[in-house]
């Protein structure tokens, strides 16, 4: 039985230790989901965890994959690998759906408040203040390489809100599809 574990984005890399440990708890096969988003440090930490657990348990599968997400992105993708377990998919088979995924993941965002994007470097202190004061929400994405972008700027949050409906009701054909607001 496949067993997935999934770590919460933070702003910091998780040790290589920190994987080491969960990939030897007890299971038949490991698939490790991690968001990395391009800056993080914590996917090429599970991918050396990873190579070496391998080498420790040569009879055990095991992956570390940067799904390209982040947060709400990333929970959709173990929540499909979870059916797919269930369904009785391999390991390949949802190795691969992840891998062929997570280029087709579509990630629209805003935030609150710009002071995370300040302290991630993302804008300066000046124009987290001057943004703040006039009330402007980026519309940011992960492209398909896992890096942040923005995308758009509106004021406040109904036109966020807004912006992030009309790029849904433009971009997703099929309705059916699970998705995250």
């Amino acid at each position: 039985m496949a067993r997935i574990f999934r770590f919460w984005p933070a702003c910091f890399a998780r040790s290589c230790n920190f994987f080491r440990k969960k990939g030897r708890e007890p299971s038949q096969s490991r698939l490790a989901q991690r968001r990395a988003f391009a800056e993080s440090g914590a996917a090429n930490a599970a991918a050396a965890a990873m190579r070496e657990l391998k080498s420790e348990y040569p009879d055990l599968k095991f992956a570390a994959i940067d799904t390209f997400a982040a947060s709400l992105g990333e929970g959709l993708m173990v929540l499909r690998a979870a059916e797919l377990i269930e369904s009785g998919q391999t390991f390949e088979e949802i190795e691969r759906f992840i891998l062929t995924g997570r280029r087709h993941m579509c990630q629209f965002f805003t935030v609150d408040d710009l002071v995370y994007l300040k302290r991630g470097g993302r804008i300066s202190g000046t124009a987290a203040l001057i943004g703040s004061m006039l009330n402007i929400k980026p519309i940011l994405k992960g492209d398909d390489t896992g890096h942040i972008v923005m995308c758009d700027k509106v004021r406040g949050n109904k036109r966020a809100i807004l912006n992030l409906a009309e790029k849904y009701g433009r971009l997703v054909f099929d309705r059916d599809v699970r998705i995250g607001i």
